[in-house]
């Protein structure tokens, strides 16, 4: 049986950014990370919705609900329907998402029995430092550096008897649940003369007492 289409389902829309007010005049949708976003498409004939777009492929139902925003929700969805005769018409949504809490690097690096806040470092060959920046956010944390070193789901990096091998530049990103993300780089250099003697701070105790730092 043929569908006599001659006009289109009439479609309108509504949307509500967390507990604001509804906008039902525009398609393009500001969001930051951590909002919600609930749209409701409306139509005047009776039919069946579904929604493609990020994380919506092909999902049947009359609404698009995302209850915490994160950057991977950004993109284009469309609502499609098919009324009850077959005829068909699409409702598009423009979907921005920008970060809201970009997570902080605080740089530390250590050798020679301290650490230190700084993004520099130079060692001596057969040296053991580490790179190992702190943040009060919580995340993912990812490293390159030379020589293709990479390394996944660690904060603080390591090296034991270094060499040249380890000279270079190393580049940490944290990246947060919501999907934002900062990156810093460290700068190792490596220097000529005998490994870094570490800093050793002696301590005595006599019979049952407590310790104390030993003088000089």
């Amino acid at each position: 049986m043929a569908v006599d289409c001659k006009v289109d389902p009439e479609l309108s829309f509504e949307y509500q950014i967390n507990q604001e007010n509804r906008v039902d005049s525009q398609t393009s949708i500001y969001l930051n990370t951590g909002d919600k976003l609930n749209i409701t498409p409306l139509s005047q004939t009776s039919g069946d919705w579904h929604w493609t777009g990020p994380g919506y492929i092909d999902a049947t139902q009359d609404y698009l609900a995302i209850a915490t925003a994160k950057l991977k929700h950004a993109g284009q969805y469309t609502a499609h329907f098919t009324s009850d005769a077959g005829c068909r018409a699409k409702l598009e949504f423009d979907v921005n998402i920008a970060c809201s809490d970009t997570p902080t690097i605080e740089p530390k690096m250590f050798i020679a029995g301290k650490w230190q806040s700084t993004y520099e470092l130079e060692y001596r060959n057969g040296d053991t430092f580490q790179i190992g920046p702190t943040s009060p956010d919580v995340g993912r944390w990812q490293w390159t550096g030379p020589n293709d070193f990479k390394a996944i789901e660690v904060r603080q990096l390591s090296f034991a008897d270094a060499s040249e091998a380890q000279q270079g530049q190393y580049t940490a990103t944290l990246t947060t649940p919501l999907g934002c993300s900062s990156s810093a780089v460290f700068e190792t250099k490596l220097v000529e003369g005998e490994c870094t003697p570490s800093t050793v701070t002696p301590y005595i105790r006599v019979n049952e007492g407590t310790w104390q730092k030993s003088p000089r």
